[in-house]
């Protein structure tokens, strides 16, 4: 099959964002804690600022010095917060100079700032339900990808993907609304004998809230001090806006209560909450019929633009002939339990991810630029492997795909041994290359 297409046959194009961390090792970020409330006198959505940092191997770093955004405005009567899981980095376990990984790190509210200029594009307004499923759809599928791709090249790797998504506003109905989604990852074995990273959406109690005349206060994150602060709010006579709502819960269930007051109270959950995984300043949005304010601090870094890649996975028995026409590609495709043959034709490897892929009397040539090539994909038959003298950009590449083939009898290593055939580099010259064409 041509790759023309082939193009025609990808289940879904996935645009992620490239975040800039100046970091010696990825880490994924989590920790933060939600409140959104809201009563007859509008809604508040407060967070707080700190990030905690978790590395390949499990280590919880938190990092006060540098805030992260955590609340945005989704359009002009709409915010969005986002807690546990704020990056998603595939290059947690990359080698040195592995752009291509890099390209694919995952910043959530970039992914859904794309997502929300891609509807304003289509020019007709979303409701809040509607936002809340589409958003839903992209997360879930980018979790997936990303995570699936993480347990490709590191098949010990075990991490909780968790993210959860509020959205909060005056909906096309004018109504108030509080909304939330939690995403999580687990693995899965298919009935084909594949395991597959399948996200879901668990359920949660603020689905799609509309906020009446009485206060009504959705969590999330790390809330277990709020939700005890909140459920025995006479606990706390020491803190004023405490002493403030219980009287309003007592009173009128919360209706009386004002915007400043839970402004007041927002801050007062996150200052009992301030440990390892919440600090720094607050982030807070405001919304009422008139107006949408957002009040954070000014030096937070810029959420990045998104860059786009491709997924192609492929049904079980599908085979695909490469044609050579497939340069070396600014959006990198990443093929996922894909059988390559060859027929006859050649296929280049950079720039693109292969991962779960079956290779059969394949040549395949590698040019000397970013590519992945799984330690789960089958190398068999009369498999080549071509190195062009451009390969040693890159020797630690060259020498890893090496590995993988027998360069005089073909296959994936010399018969009975993990022995390389001939190190590629940095010997030039014919020795160990099949040669050019």
């Amino acid at each position: 099959m041509r790759f023309t297409a082939l193009i025609a046959l990808l289940a879904f194009t996935m645009w992620s964002v490239s975040i800039a961390s100046g970091q010696d090792k990825p880490k994924i970020s989590h920790g933060t804690l939600i409140t959104a409330m809201g009563n007859k006198a509008g809604i508040v959505v407060l967070t707080d600022s700190m990030v905690t940092y978790t590395d390949a191997e499990g280590h919880q770093t938190p990092d006060p010095a540098h805030p992260v955004q955590k609340l945005m405005r989704y359009d002009d009567r709409t915010v969005c917060a986002t807690a546990g899981a704020l990056t998603i980095p595939p290059s947690m376990f990359r080698k040195a100079g592995d752009s291509i990984l890099q390209k694919m790190d995952t910043q959530v509210l970039g992914l859904i700032q794309f997502y929300r200029d891609a509807v304003k594009k289509q020019g007709k307004p979303q409701s809040m339900s509607d936002t809340i499923e589409g958003l839903s759809g992209v997360i879930r599928h980018d979790f997936e990808v990303l995570s699936d791709l993480n347990s490709s090249l590191d098949p010990d790797f075990d991490y909780d993907y968790h993210l959860e998504l509020f959205l909060a506003g005056f909906d096309l109905d004018d109504k108030p609304k509080i909304g939330r989604i939690d995403v999580l990852v687990k693995r899965e074995f298919w009935p084909d004998g594949r395991q597959h990273m399948v996200a879901i959406e668990a359920p949660n109690d603020c689905k799609l809230h509309v906020v009446g005349e009485e206060l009504s206060i959705c969590s999330g994150g790390l809330d277990a001090v709020e939700t005890a602060m909140r459920t025995h709010p006479k606990r706390y006579p020491a803190i004023p806006v405490m002493r403030d709502f219980a009287a309003s819960q007592t009173k009128d269930h919360g209706a009386s209560f004002s915007i400043e007051q839970m402004k007041r109270l927002g801050h007062a959950f996150k200052h009992a909450t301030v440990n390892r995984g919440v600090g720094g300043p607050d982030q807070i949005a405001t919304i009422t019929k008139e107006k949408l304010e957002l009040e954070a601090p000014v030096d937070l870094p810029a959420i990045k633009i998104p860059r786009p890649f491709v997924i192609a996975s492929c049904p079980p028995g599908t085979e695909f002939v490469m044609s050579s026409m497939l340069p070396e590609s600014p959006i990198p495709i990443v093929f996922q339990h894909c059988d390559f043959k060859s027929g006859g034709e050649e296929h280049y490897l950079d720039g693109h991810i292969y991962l779960k892929c079956a290779f059969r009397n394949a040549t395949l040539i590698y040019w000397g630029g970013d590519t992945i090539f799984g330690p789960d994909n089958i190398v068999e038959g009369n498999s080549f492997l071509q190195l062009t003298p451009g390969a040693c950009r890159r020797p630690d590449v060259a020498a890893d795909l090496a590995k993988r083939f027998d360069f005089v009898h073909g296959g994936s290593r010399w018969p009975g041994t993990d022995e390389i055939a001939r190190p590629p580099c940095p010997i030039p010259g014919p020795v160990g290359w099949r040669p050019d064409h």
